[in-house]
């Protein structure tokens, strides 16, 4: 009966390699003890680069998530902007209607801050979604 090998045991000086065989004689069971190892390392292995992929992901998600955040914060802040804009325009309007003169002016400079606010906002929102993607995936779709 084989003993199943542990990966403490690959390590170990003890295991024979099959760079250098042995003399006893018993080249079968060497090679039954070396293909065992060698499997043995493999999933020792294998086992590690799953780990480092579940936390490489696992981070990417949370980098993802944070960024996500900001950018719909930028968003609601644009989009509160505009709204004001459309408000300060119908305020505006409503003004030089009563007053024809002057009233105009005053609304353009109104809304138009409020327009340039929401732009800048809505630009801010649109770059900070961009640092979302990874390059090293979308080369791979190709």
């Amino acid at each position: 009966m084989t003993k199943a090998l542990d990966p403490a045991d690959i390590l170990s000086p003890e295991t024979t390699s099959p760079a250098a065989p042995d003399n006893s004689g018993n080249d079968a069971a060497t090679d039954e003890i070396s293909v065992r190892a060698d499997m043995a390392k493999l999933a020792v292995d294998f086992r590690e680069f799953l780990n480092a992929e579940l936390r490489y992901y696992r981070s990417r998600l949370q980098y993802s998530a944070s960024v996500a955040r900001w950018a719909s914060l930028y968003l609601f802040i644009a989009l509160a902007a505009v709204a004001g804009a459309f408000i300060a325009l119908i305020l505006g309007m409503l003004l030089a209607l009563a007053q024809w003169l002057g009233a105009i002016w005053a609304t353009l400079i109104v809304c138009g801050g409020f327009l340039m606010l929401g732009l800048a906002f809505a630009f801010l929102a649109k770059s900070t979604v961009k640092k979302m993607q990874f390059p090293e995936l979308d080369s791979q779709d190709d």
